[in-house]
């Protein structure tokens, strides 16, 4: 889990929450699932590089603001969506 988090704490504990409540039995050969808010900047990456427009920019605004609700960072946003679209 830590070399899958990138040694951030946070993200350590959402991928073990996410792992316990999907699956009872833990051990080191278990595959860790994606975390929820990356798979929603993973969407976002994918309607960027799909359409440049201004309705496509309101939808990505909206999952953006979405994510920020949800106390995800700014940064860390950003840092995913940089490392993601290079």
């Amino acid at each position: 889990i830590a070399d899958y988090s990138n040694r951030n704490m946070r993200k350590a504990i959402m991928a073990l929450q996410t792992l316990r409540s999907t699956n009872t039995s833990l051990s080191s050969g278990t595959k860790l699932p994606k975390i929820g808010f990356e798979e929603t900047i993973f969407d976002i990456c994918k309607m960027i590089n799909a359409e440049q427009s201004p309705k496509q920019l309101k939808a990505i605004r909206s999952k953006y603001y979405e994510l920020l609700t949800k106390g995800i960072s700014g940064d860390i946003i950003i840092n995913i969506m940089a490392k993601r679209l290079m």
